[in-house]
């Protein structure tokens, strides 16, 4: 085997590893040495146009400051992490793992996205309790690790909409199998908060939060041969704060008030004002074989609300030949939320204005789009990587994206194009 060869081989095994977690073992498994600390870190030196277009901004995910992003290209999805592990004894481990990038929470410890305990049970089950990765997708591990992955930034109709990084809450893991095939097993039970930029060009008293008491996923994966298979179910319940005990009793006297004569403003009140229930279903494909990498997911989003309520989809094909590694990936994303409440009587232009304003606001934050991305990736040493990236979005009319408009109007089809280059670096 020759040199090209063998840095050939090992940069594949380390995205192998990183996608099954095995980085994540203690040291323990491998060494007599039960208590050691480990240091590792990652990297993504990034540059798009975002200033390409005045009226749309693309981003990363809806966490993203959309203004910010716009007067700054490198932000999008430059980042740099870094992570320490723990081995305090043969069953006990301790990780903590921080991102610096750009989002709209800025409080120090939102760049923490890991600080965990876990307590090794056997050989085969894990407790952990701490903030941890949130096990909605085939990549929640590691999507901030750009070098594990040929695309720039992960498929944005399927990683965008979610704001959430990680949770605040227990895990239990099984991982058992054989040579021939292994299986992984989680459940996950805690909390979730976050910020996020529903209409993209965000002002500081406009920013959008989510929190969600209690969360519930749970994931099944396997891995056979040349195969990668992930499932997994997560239900969220989601809070509306509705202010003080005057706002509310205000709102109930002014629900109490009009609907009488508009019997559906007591409805559109208790939408967007109680409490609702997410659910999202998630299924990943993973095939490598040779030089090919095929990879594809699908979820199916269910909620209490009108303005998110969907699938998603994406499809990678990659092919490597020698360093170079060519992709084309496409994506799509389709809500099918629709407003179900009647127009108030006419006569009352105030009621009629709010009504549009209702319905605009729905159908904004409805994501109906497909892309298609073309990139190469360059592994030109080791443990580095360059690639370029660029992706062509169709935006159907009456629908919001994560790459919003500016004016936060969209009354007609559009199609956008942006292309990226980046540096990635594992260390």
């Amino acid at each position: 085997m020759d040199e090209k060869t063998a840095r050939l081989a090992t940069q594949r095994l380390f995205r192998q590893l990183t996608a099954l977690g095995l980085l994540a073992l203690p040291a323990s498994c491998f060494a007599d040495e039960p208590s050691k600390w480990h240091f590792n870190g990652f990297g993504t030196l990034s540059y798009t146009n975002t200033s390409k277009y005045d009226d749309r901004i693309i981003r990363r995910n809806v966490n993203q400051s959309g203004a910010a992003v716009q007067d700054n290209g490198f932000l999008l999805d430059s980042r740099l992490g870094l992570q320490a592990k723990w081995n305090i004894s043969d069953r006990l481990e301790l990780t903590a793992q921080a991102v610096a990038r750009e989002q709209l929470d800025t409080e120090l410890l939102d760049y923490v996205d890991m600080f965990y305990l876990s307590y090794f049970i056997d050989d085969q089950w894990r407790f952990s309790v701490g903030r941890q990765a949130f096990d909605l997708f085939f990549m929640s591990d590691y999507h901030n690790t750009g070098y594990s992955y040929a695309w720039v930034r992960p498929p944005t109709e399927f990683y965008g909409t979610m704001p959430y990084q990680s949770f605040d809450g227990i895990k239990i893991s099984r991982d058992w199998g054989d040579f021939d095939s292994s299986w992984r097993w989680r459940l996950s039970l805690g909390n979730i908060e976050s910020k996020f930029d529903a209409d993209v060009m965000v002002e500081s008293d406009d920013i959008d939060s989510t929190e969600a008491k209690p969360i519930f996923s749970t994931e099944l994966g396997w891995q056979s041969g040349q195969w990668h298979l992930r499932g997994s179910f997560a239900h969220m319940r989601f809070k509306h704060e509705l202010g003080d005990e005057t706002e509310r009793e205000a709102l109930q006297m002014l629900s109490d008030e009009i609907s009488p004569f508009w019997q559906d403003f007591s409805g559109i009140v208790n939408e967007f004002t109680e409490d609702f229930i997410l659910r999202i279903w998630s299924l990943g494909a993973s095939w490598e074989q040779d030089d090919w990498h095929v990879q594809g997911e699908w979820s199916n989003v269910d909620s209490d609300i009108i303005t998110f309520d969907g699938q998603r989809a994406y499809l990678q094909v990659a092919k490597r030949w020698q360093n170079w590694q060519p992709f084309i990936t496409v994506g799509y994303a389709k809500d099918d939320s629709e407003v179900r409440y009647g127009p108030p009587p006419p006569g009352v232009p105030v009621l009629t204005e709010f009504y549009e304003e209702m319905v605009n606001f729905s159908h904004n934050m409805r994501h109906n789009q497909k892309s298609i991305s073309l990139g190469v990736r360059w592994d030109f040493a080791s443990q580095k990587a360059l690639k370029l990236q660029c992706d062509r979005y169709y935006f159907d009319a009456w629908s919001g994206s994560i790459h919003g408009r500016v004016d936060f109007r969209y009354p007609n089809d559009e199609i956008r194009s942006w292309c990226t280059a980046s540096f990635d670096w594992v260390f």
